[in-house]
């Protein structure tokens, strides 16, 4: 059994992402896959190529229930968790991630590589940096978004007790970011912008921006690797920052009752982390 599996999470509605993402998957995978688990609710997805496992779940689960759910049936120690619109552009450095496994395997007290730069570390590139983990930089202890939706290293112990049964992807990540705090564990992440472990749109956090495809992205790996793709789905999305302009302008009023909940939430979260230390 090998140390590592790959878990794709996803969802049924995000089905016509699966078959590009895993074509760009083997393309760029220079080595024999690991066991492929994709997260899903009612769909499957067949692929004689390779062996993926489609978890199902009641369709009805909060996100953060059907992640711990999908985990349960995974036998790995570790696992890369990555996403199904990260359409790779560039072979996977698959050396780097299996150092990962046996540096995670010495070393207890590292809860995650997270394999592109994430947070300060994006806009305070350290090339000096000392670290015992060349590529890697650790991450500040109370930086945002410690935990991020990018390709990453987890044991999965560690990744289900910091995920809750009603998180959603966002909740996932700022909440999840406030529970490593009292998690006396060290993430660290990519820490060359010249030189890639996995090569995709970061920008965008894929290929798909907000439920849009990213227009410019889609048509640039089209040509790249000669495939068509399927754009029934969803719409075709060109000026992205369009959208983010958009949300900006709904007026304070109206996001209110949001903003009070997430403090809310945030308050709960660090007082349930203090509760959990002293005791």
């Amino acid at each position: 059994m090998k140390d590592y599996a790959i878990l794709v999470n996803s969802c049924d509605s995000y089905e016509d992402a699966w078959p590009f993402f895993f074509f760009l998957l083997k393309k760029n995978w220079r080595g024999k896959l690991p066991l492929i688990y994709l997260n899903t609710e009612t769909k499957k997805y067949i692929d004689n190529s390779i062996r993926v496992i489609s978890i199902n779940s009641d369709k009805s689960l909060p996100w953060g229930s059907r992640l711990k759910h999908c985990l349960a049936h995974i036998d790995n120690d570790f696992i890369l968790m990555m996403l199904e619109d990260f359409y790779y552009e560039a072979p996977i450095n698959i050396d780097v991630v299996n150092k990962c496994v046996e540096y995670m395997k010495e070393n207890t007290n590292i809860l995650s590589f997270q394999f592109v730069p994430c947070g300060e570390v994006v806009t305070g590139y350290f090339p000096d940096a000392e670290t015992d983990f060349p590529g890697f930089v650790k991450r500040k202890k109370f930086a945002q978004f410690l935990i991020a939706a990018v390709p990453t290293l987890w044991r999965k112990k560690d990744l289900m007790t910091l995920t809750m049964d009603g998180d959603n992807p966002w909740e996932w990540e700022f909440f999840g970011s406030f529970r490593t705090w009292f998690y006396n564990m060290d993430v660290y992440c990519w820490n060359m912008n010249d030189l890639y472990v996995f090569k995709y749109d970061v920008v965008h956090g894929g290929a798909i921006h907000r439920g849009k495809w990213v227009g410019y992205k889609i048509e640039e790996l089209s040509h790249k690797y000669n495939i068509m793709f399927d754009y029934g789905m969803r719409a075709i999305e060109y000026d992205w920052m369009k959208q983010i302009e958009d949300n900006k302008k709904v007026p304070v009023y109206k996001r209110l009752g949001s903003i009070l909940r997430n403090r809310s939430r945030m308050a709960g979260e660090i007082f349930r982390g203090i509760w959990l230390r002293l005791n």
